[in-house]
């Protein structure tokens, strides 16, 4: 069919088909001068679908047109004739959701991508389901090919005929849904027909796509179950099987490995989801979408750049990037800037460090100190204090003189011996002798001295033996080392680049082929499903130990996943002539300037730890200098001193 008709006659010439699914094709024409989409159906519609079309044309107004393919005429076949299609506004440059929030899929085709952009991506879709709800209608059929995101982030629905409709008149309603995107209480269901379907259950699909997309393709009820056999999805969603929730082991289910937990992201986005996942999503209600554009619009506000990767943008109250932590565990989830950014010149980043190692080679140049060697001091003792005693000479003296005279007095009057010998005694009595306190306070004081000379002595020792300059010099010598062998270091990795290009190509190759879009024996939409929560989503993920840590999946899936892969990489021709890419070429240049920013910054502030080093060794050379050349001299007078007191005649 090549013409359709609308309701007044005019014709539509149909032009390119620009897409096909199972109720019909979609094509490029014009309508009344503007460029639109047509949908024409491959089977008669009944009566109740017909009805539906005509209302939704006419409630459509101009916002529901700017963010979803809603209906804006219907079309016919021939005329007269029933309702065969529709008219809707076309959208270019889109991609399905799921594009965006796999990891493997956005390196293809959102490579700029970062946190920022899939925080902004949800906060739209909120925006629009806010919207759809506010016109009194419900999307029902929630799920990731529905949904469309461009490169600047815009969101646009699709598929909107298989709304939940309500008009003044009457209620259409949703007869389809996606297991993976519907409410616990509406699993399990044989039929949707009889259904009404609220904002409520639109909100249990709008939460996930939200945990999708701040959780890197993980959904919210796939985890490790913690009961024996196998946990489908969709049972998993009908028992409130939140993997991620605090209570996540009370309901038997843990975290997949290597999963994102919710602590990463502010405090009031664990609440927004636990009501959005448990119970009390079905008994109070889930977070409306308004609740969700609010929390988006709070966390984008929050978010700070990463100083080391220009891509990696994280939530604030985080003291660190995470997406730096990821990708030292081997699991980066954004490309870098400097895979998609221009070539660093390699030397103009080093201009400067010839000059400032030259500086830091002055300052290494510290003067070593020697071994003390004590000074000779020509220093006068203190003299000795006037007293009324004599002096230990003096007494000496006086006595042998009594014991002489006493001794002759004997001689001469031998009866009287007794007399003279009382005389004597006391005239030894009478003589007194000089005070000791004196002499004991100076020797007192050389023995104070001399402690605090072997103290000083000792720091001087202390401080002669440390080599803390040394020591920081040898460290920014292998800084400097690392900086001169980054030319070595650059033409190691453009070596292995251009070795590795084949097993790159084959990566590249696998990693183009998705699981989604495949058929394997045995994986169906729900294994896929399950699949992409655990970041396996390509040819290029698949590995027997990736895909035997995944709950459900044995030893004949993870074969048969096997061998689609090997059939996949029996698909590979090599180029003929190998060459890196520029964007491999730039990669490299950026990896190597990254690092040599990182050296030469290192060499800055060692540079100034290296002088303040430097400057507080002088001092506590020159502190222990001159504490012990203080001590020396005290020790010096003390011992001049005593010396004084112990010549007093």
């Amino acid at each position: 069919m090549s013409v359709a008709f609308d309701e007044l006659g005019n014709q539509l010439q149909l032009g390119k088909k620009l897409g096909e699914g199972g109720e019909g094709a979609v094509f490029d024409t014009t309508h009344n001068g503007e460029s639109v989409a047509a949908k024409i159906y491959s089977h008669a519609l009944p009566p109740e679908r017909q009805a539906k079309l005509r209302a939704m044309a006419q409630v459509g107004d101009t916002y529901l047109k700017q963010i979803a393919a809603w209906p804006i005429s219907v079309l016919l076949t021939k005329r007269p004739g029933p309702v065969a299609g529709f008219t809707m506004p076309k959208f270019s440059g889109y991609h399905a959701v799921h594009e965006l929030y796999g990891v493997g899929s956005r390196r293809q085709t959102f490579p700029k991508a970062d946190f920022a952009f899939l925080v902004g991506t949800a906060r739209n879709i909120a925006a629009a389901f806010d919207a759809i709800h506010a016109h009194g209608h419900a999307i029902g059929d929630v799920n990731e090919n529905n949904i469309i995101v461009s490169h600047q982030g815009t969101v646009k629905l699709l598929d909107c005929d298989s709304f939940h409709v309500n008009t003044s008149a009457a209620s259409f309603p949703c007869t389809v849904g996606v297991p993976h995107y519907t409410p616990p209480e509406l699993q399990g269901l044989g039929s949707f027909h009889g259904v009404t379907r609220t904002a409520n259950h639109d909100n249990f699909g709008l939460a996930v796509l939200v945990f999708q997309l701040l959780f890197m393709a993980r959904h919210p009820f796939s985890g490790i179950p913690k009961t024996t056999g196998d946990l489908p999805l969709e049972r998993s969603i009908k028992e409130f099987r939140f993997a991620y929730g605090a209570d996540r082991l009370a309901r038997l289910i843990d975290m997949p490995p290597k999963a994102l937990s919710l602590d990463y992201l502010p405090a009031g986005f664990g609440d927004l989801f636990w009501r959005a996942f448990t119970e009390t999503g079905v008994k109070h209600g889930r977070p409306k979408a308004k609740e969700w554009v609010a929390a988006l619009d709070g966390l984008l506000r929050s978010l700070r750049s990463c100083s080391a990767e220009p891509r990696h943008k994280f939530p604030g109250q985080l003291h660190t990037c995470i997406w730096c932590e990821r990708d030292k565990q081997g699991t980066p989830y954004f490309t870098p800037a400097s895979a998609t950014g221009p070539t660093i010149n390699f030397q103009a980043a080093s201009a400067n460090i010839a000059a400032l190692w030259s500086q830091i080679q002055a300052l290494s140049a510290v003067p070593q100190m020697p071994a003390f060697a004590a000074p000779s001091l020509a220093l006068s003792g203190r003299p000795a204090p006037a007293s009324n005693g004599l002096s230990v000479t003096k007494m000496r003296l006086m006595y042998a003189g009594i014991c002489f005279v006493a001794f002759l007095l004997s001689i001469s009057e031998p009866k009287l011996w007794w007399l003279w010998l009382t005389v004597g005694g006391f005239a030894t009595h009478a003589v007194k002798a000089e005070s000791p306190v004196e002499l004991n306070t100076r020797k007192s004081a050389v023995a104070v001295a001399q402690r605090g000379y072997d103290a000083a002595l000792s720091e001087y020792d202390r401080v002669r033996g440390e080599h803390p300059v040394t020591d920081a010099f040898r460290n920014l010598g292998q800084i400097k080392a690392q900086l001169d062998d980054l030319p070595q270091v650059l033409a190691l990795e453009m070596k292995q680049l251009q070795a590795t290009l084949v097993a790159r190509q084959m990566h590249d190759f696998l990693d183009r082929h998705f699981i989604h879009d495949s058929k394997i024996s045995g994986v169906g939409a729900q294994r896929k499903q399950t699949l992409a929560s655990f970041g396996v989503e390509t040819a290029a993920d698949i590995t027997s130990s990736a895909i035997g840590a995944i709950p459900g999946f044995g030893e004949g899936l993870t074969n048969n996943l096997l061998a689609w892969k090997r059939s996949i990489e029996r698909k590979f021709v090599p180029s003929a002539n190998i060459t890196p890419s520029p964007q491999d070429v730039n990669s490299v240049n950026a990896r190597v300037a990254s690092m040599r920013a990182k050296l030469e910054q290192q060499l800055r502030d060692g540079a100034t730890y290296f002088q303040t080093v430097r400057n507080e060794f002088l001092l506590r050379q020159n502190n222990a200098k001159g504490a012990l050349e203080a001590a020396h001299h005290h020790l010096a007078q003390a011992q001049a001193d005593l010396a004084a007191m112990q010549r007093k005649p």
